[in-house]
């Protein structure tokens, strides 16, 4: 697996685990830590596409 694919495994597993949990019923700790989470993962796949574009832009 290249590092571009455990990244994106990471931030659909995050995105998994957030869909899966009971929101109405989560304490404000658990919803805080699934918003951080979240919101890196998306940090994270933001930078992930730059990066890959970047390169596809160098490519001949």
């Amino acid at each position: 697996m290249t590092p571009h694919q455990r990244r994106l495994e990471l931030a659909e597993r995050d995105l998994a685990e957030a869909r899966a949990l009971d929101l109405a019923h989560a304490d404000p700790t658990a919803l805080t830590l699934t918003v951080e989470r979240l919101r890196a993962a998306l940090h994270d796949t933001i930078r992930l596409a730059r990066e890959l574009m970047e390169t596809r832009a160098s490519e001949p």
